[in-house]
C-alpha cells in the first residue's frame, strides 16, 4: 500500500484543482517539464526552492504554504497568506501559534523597499513560531529570498532569510550575516567582519569568483539588516 504523500506533493494537488488548471497546463506557464512536475505531485522528488517559487507564483499561493511550512489551517484557503489583511492574518496567528511578516517577494539580489511605506505595503507570510524560535512575532522583521550563491557554504540559492531591520552598524558583531546596499546599488548578504578599522562584507561560497565588499569605518553604509534565521525546503 502506498504512504503518505510528502505535505508538498499533498499542496501542489489542492493548488492545481483550486486553479482548475492540468499539469501541462502548470508546465507551461513555469518551463517546469510536465514529467518533473508527475514527480512532485507522486512524492518521488522533492522540488528545489526555484521550482517552488515558479509553481507558486503561477497557482497564486504562498511559496511557504506550498512547502509545508504555513500551519495546516491554511489547507482550506491557501490564499489566505497572500493576503495583506491583517485581520485574517493575526486571526490565523491566534489559533495556529503563528505570526505574520511582510514578504519582499524579489530575491534579495533584486533590491527592497526602504521606507516605511514600502514595507508597510508589502504581502505578508505567516511563520510557524516554532520555525521563527526567539524572534517570532518581532514587528522588525521582513521575509526575503536569497539569490544566488555568495553564501551557499551557509545559507542556500533560494532560502527563505528572517532580517532584523531594527539594527545599526554600530550594534554589529564580527561574524554576524547581514543585508546591506553595495556598491552596486543592489543589496547583498555577506558575512559582517571589523579589520583594522574597515568594515569587511565577506562572502562565504564554494565559487572562488566572489570576492570581499570592503568599505572604510567612517563612510556611510546602509545596512537593511541582521539575518537571524533562514528557513530551507522540508
Amino acid at each position: 500500500m502506498m504512504g503518505q504523500l510528502p505535505l508538498t506533493a499533498t499542496r501542489l494537488r489542492i493548488a492545481l484543482g483550486r486553479a482548475g488548471i492540468k499539469q501541462v497546463e502548470l508546465s507551461e506557464k513555469t518551463g517546469i517539464p510536465k514529467s518533473a512536475i508527475s514527480q512532485y505531485l507522486s512524492g518521488k522528488v522533492k522540488p528545489k526552492q526555484d521550482k517552488v517559487y515558479l509553481m507558486a507564483k503561477a497557482l497564486d499561493v504562498s511559496e511557504l504554504w506550498l512547502m509545508g511550512m504555513i500551519p495546516d489551517t491554511s489547507e482550506e484557503n491557501p490564499n489566505v497568506f497572500n493576503s495583506t489583511d491583517m485581520s485574517q492574518h493575526l486571526a490565523a496567528c491566534d489559533t495556529a501559534g503563528a505570526f505574520s511578516y511582510p514578504y519582499v517577494e524579489q530575491p534579495c539580489a533584486a533590491g527592497i523597499p526602504t521606507t516605511i511605506e514600502g514595507i508597510s505595503n508589502l504581502k505578508k507570510l505567516v511563520i510557524p513560531n516554532m520555525v521563527m524560535g526567539k524572534n517570532a512575532g518581532n514587528g522588525h522583521i521582513i521575509i526575503m529570498r536569497v539569490n544566488g550563491e555568495s553564501m551557499n557554504k551557509v545559507i542556500p540559492d533560494g532560502a527563505f532569510i528572517a532580517v532584523n531591520t531594527n539594527i545599526d552598524i554600530q550594534d554589529l558583531k564580527s561574524k554576524d550575516i547581514v543585508v546591506f546596499k553595495d556598491q552596486f546599488e543592489g543589496y547583498s548578504v555577506k558575512r559582517f567582519q571589523r579589520i583594522n578599522h574597515r568594515l569587511v562584507f565577506r562572502p562565504e561560497s564554494t565559487n572562488p569568483d566572489f570576492f570581499d565588499i570592503t568599505f572604510n569605518e567612517d563612510e556611510n553604509v546602509n545596512i537593511i539588516g541582521k539575518v537571524v534565521t533562514y528557513i530551507v525546503n522540508l
